[in-house]
């Protein structure tokens, strides 16, 4: 009988254990930039916002002061490959973007890296958000961006 319960409680415990390890999976999945699911967002072109979808084309807003936009504003101006060698420096672009050393987000770095692509910036006359709308240089299409970028800047 106290083999039986010993056998129990280590089922239980190990039960416990896996359950602990898939939950933390999960959770680390979860975050990855370009996973659907709950709180992701779509870009509406037309209201200049970032709403829940079952899509995600809005990464996850990023609270900032208005002088860490400047060089992301210079880049744009400079274009693609401007854009590219500031993503570049790993800092910067971990700065702008806290999800561009994700796995998921590998597809949209390497275009942002590759020097073809730049943003296009709107500013939210309502709120105190910015979008930077990704796209081919020269082709930005705001209803169909390849990704936004949502900043809340604060004074």
């Amino acid at each position: 009988m106290m083999v039986a319960a010993g056998l129990l409680a280590t089922s239980a415990l190990t039960s416990c254990k896996k359950e602990e390890v898939k939950t933390a999976k999960t959770t680390s999945q979860s975050n990855g930039a370009l996973n659907k699911g709950g709180g992701t967002k779509w870009y509406d072109w037309i209201t200049d916002n970032c709403i829940p979808s079952s899509q995600k084309t809005c990464l996850d807003e990023v609270v900032v002061r208005p002088h860490k936009l400047v060089p992301l504003d210079a880049a744009i101006a400079g274009g693609g490959g401007t854009i590219a060698t500031l993503f570049s420096n790993q800092t910067v672009a971990l700065e702008l973007i806290p999800e561009f050393n994700d796995a998921g987000f590998a597809p949209i770095r390497a275009a942002i890296l590759s020097g073809n692509y730049n943003f296009d910036k709107t500013v939210n006359a309502n709120t105190n958000l910015v979008h930077y709308i990704l796209g081919p240089v020269g082709n930005i299409n705001h209803a169909a961006p390849l990704i936004v970028l949502e900043y809340s800047v604060q004074p």
